[in-house]
């Protein structure tokens, strides 16, 4: 069974954003029950205001990737990692790389999934429906 930790980000501390986080852990506990394989074994949140590039969820992630106390994280889609493309794709990167499987599950592709797991071929599979 792969340890799976569950990453939640809303900007803001309003109501709405509290129902946000609720959502999107309930939305990744369903697709890791349905991948079928993963143990969640912890949900690390970040609520910050916009423009506050420090999220101490991030450090957290990269940390128990570091130390093996996880091999997956769930997200509901890319963007909760960040909205600048370059420093995403290096945290996922550098993830991949203490090989943690990175799993978005609503992204423009329904989701994609990387990991380093193959030596250091990096790839993205994509689980979306051939059209």
């Amino acid at each position: 069974m792969k340890k799976a930790v569950i990453y939640c980000r809303v900007n803001t501390t309003n109501e709405d954003d509290k129902l946000s986080l609720e959502a999107q852990e309930a939305d990744c506990r369903q697709y890791l029950e349905e991948l079928s394989g993963y143990e969640v074994v912890e949900i690390v949140s970040d609520v910050q205001e916009l423009g506050n590039p420090y999220r101490a969820g991030i450090g957290k992630l990269i940390t128990m990737a570091g130390e093996k106390q996880l091999n997956a994280i769930c997200m509901d889609r890319i963007e909760r990692l960040g909205h600048d493309s370059d420093s995403t794709t290096l945290l996922i990167a550098d993830l991949a790389d203490l090989d943690a499987e990175v799993l978005f599950i609503n992204d423009a592709n329904n989701a994609n999934n990387y990991s380093d797991s193959d030596g250091g071929n990096n790839t993205v599979n994509t689980n979306a429906p051939s059209t």
